[in-house]
């Protein structure tokens, strides 16, 4: 598609991940902190359905449902604070997980031009994330990703924040699409 307006057309749509392109997390103010990290996207697929995305059912690729799946490397992530690099490092290494990955079916109702609006849980490891994304249409098979993600009983192995009951994170990300030929 050369047209930075051109619509999406339905299809199973491989995430482009050259360069890669990044996820950023950020906290409100936790104490004196605030958390900021950013992941890198290693693969995901964009599913959009012919029509409206179905209802109920959760995951998995399907004719007319619209989808998104999205691998982040968490043995990637980053920090702007070498003390706060450590801790997440350590966090990544306990879960098990060294990708999170989200696999979710748009909300009913949900049209072909977007916005879709995606829940479910991101899983790495033993660790299960709550998480919600909205894809929006960015123009040129670029789709801008914002949304949220909860973290349950985080044990962080820095002073005066070693437990919290619950961390939550904005996040935000631009990818490209891959629309040569359906994944």
């Amino acid at each position: 598609m050369s047209s930075s307006s051109a619509a999406i057309p339905p299809g199973s749509w491989q995430i482009d991940i050259a360069g890669p392109p990044l996820v950023h997390l950020k906290t409100a103010r936790i104490g004196l902190i605030r958390l900021e990290a950013s992941a890198p996207v290693l693969g995901g697929v964009f599913r959009l359905g012919a029509g409206d995305a179905g209802a109920g059912d959760t995951g998995g690729d399907t004719q007319d449902g619209t989808g998104l799946r999205l691998e982040l490397g968490l043995d990637q992530l980053t920090t702007g604070n070498p003390l706060l690099q450590a801790a997440a490092r350590v966090l990544v290494s306990r879960g098990n997980g060294e990708r999170l990955v989200f696999d979710a079916r748009a909300a009913a109702g949900t049209t072909h031009g977007g916005p879709w609006d995606f829940a479910g849980d991101a899983r790495a490891g033993d660790v299960v994330v709550p998480m919600t994304v909205t894809a929006q249409h960015a123009g040129g098979g670029r789709l801008t990703l914002g949304g949220s993600a909860t973290f349950q009983d985080v044990h962080i192995p820095l002073p005066g924040l070693s437990h919290l009951n619950e961390i939550s994170f904005e996040v935000a990300s631009e990818v490209r699409l891959d629309l040569g030929d359906p994944a």
